[in-house]
């Protein structure tokens, strides 16, 4: 789970692993999903070619359509290199973690992906 520049991390860490174990064996565990907020795609141009193939680990992606930290065309930038993602756009909350008792749906939809993880 990674929020923000926490979230592009992890993003980064998938496509790495995705990367590294198409082409070799790895000694670390493959992730089995991923779970980020109000992040975008990393910006260093060293890491664009990590997301030329989609991301085909389940992710779920959460985001506000208010948050001017991380804008929400540049999480939806981020939402298209992901293969099949569970996506909750939120009309407010800003630059922040999801709270569950203020967002019921974004809550329900959280939890149905998480147990599809199980």
């Amino acid at each position: 789970m990674g929020f923000s520049q926490g979230g592009s991390l992890a993003l980064q860490i998938v496509a790495l692993q995705q990367l590294r174990l198409s082409t070799e064996e790895g000694d670390a565990p493959r992730l089995r999903f991923l779970w980020i907020q109000s992040s975008r795609l990393p910006r260093d141009p060293s890491c664009k070619g990590l997301f030329d193939a989609p991301i085909e680990l389940p992710c779920f992606v959460n985001h506000a359509e208010d948050d001017t930290a991380v804008r929400p065309e540049e999480t939806r930038a981020l939402i298209a290199r992901l293969q099949a993602p569970t996506v909750s756009c939120l009309p407010g909350g800003g630059h922040s973690l999801m709270s569950i008792s203020h967002n019921p749906e974004a809550g329900e939809k959280l939890r149905f992906f998480l147990q599809a993880q199980q």
